[in-house]
């Protein structure tokens, strides 16, 4: 799902850049899709920003709507 995007060259590394942590991103990816499927009265889940490096992710803000 990951290299589908269109920033995906971008986080494989660019100018001298280090690729990012792929596995933190999918780990993180993965457990806030958990997250939605098992909590019915979620309705709706926002990261906005999601910061990656090569070492880790950090969520900026995260809103959740019950």
């Amino acid at each position: 799902m990951v290299e589908e995007i269109k920033g995906y060259p971008i986080l494989k590394g660019v100018r001298g850049q280090k690729p990012v942590n792929f596995r933190a991103l999918e780990d993180v990816l993965v457990k806030f899709s958990k997250m939605a499927s098992s909590e019915k009265r979620i309705r709706e889940m926002d990261i906005n920003p999601l910061f990656v490096d090569s070492k880790k992710v950090v969520a900026g803000d995260i809103r959740i709507m019950v």
